[in-house]
């Protein structure tokens, strides 16, 4: 979590929330994940980083679990438009519709992985310190992520969309 997140009305401490992800047996593949997770607690996004910025904030909610080998993420988001411009993995996602995650497997470490992922799959994963200092993932490290998206694979100027969802296998 960042500084001053909410995850609906919880309030976390400048960097840090624990948040324990149930274990399930393995998924066999991104498209199963929804139905795999949807007797799961989905945990409701209720931050805006930049208000003043960027007001508008869509409905999102997601849900996770891991099978001990790999973590599994599901996103739904409801906006008023989406838009998927970056093409490619490490692309510019966090300019398209996209959704995000932070993780620290390590406690008591300051180095943590930042997933970042728009409407049609394309990552961006990264692991570092802080910001400035991350490095991206390696090609095969990113071909072994398996997504399912309901706006499929190709790009697209920003349109309207309403509800969209994402799972991802890492």
């Amino acid at each position: 979590c960042k500084h001053g997140a909410k995850i609906a009305n919880q309030t976390f401490n400048k960097y840090i929330c624990t948040m324990k992800i149930r274990r399930i047996n393995p998924i066999g593949s991104a498209a199963q994940i929804p139905a795999a997770l949807s007797q799961s607690e989905y945990h409701k996004i209720a931050i805006c980083n930049w208000p003043q910025d960027y007001p508008y904030a869509p409905a999102v909610e997601f849900a996770a679990a891991h099978s001990g080998e790999k973590l599994y993420l599901h996103y739904r988001v409801e906006e008023q438009s989406s838009r998927a411009a970056a093409a490619e993995d490490l692309g510019r996602v966090w300019e398209d519709s996209c959704v995000e995650f932070f993780c620290a497997p390590q406690s008591g470490s300051d180095r943590y992985y930042n997933i970042e992922c728009n409407c049609i799959g394309k990552v961006l994963l990264c692991c570092g310190e802080n910001r400035h200092e991350r490095r991206p993932a390696p090609k095969e490290v990113l071909q072994a992520i398996d997504r399912w998206t309901t706006l499929g694979g190709e790009p697209f100027d920003e349109k309207p969309c309403g509800l969209w969802e994402l799972a991802l296998s890492i």
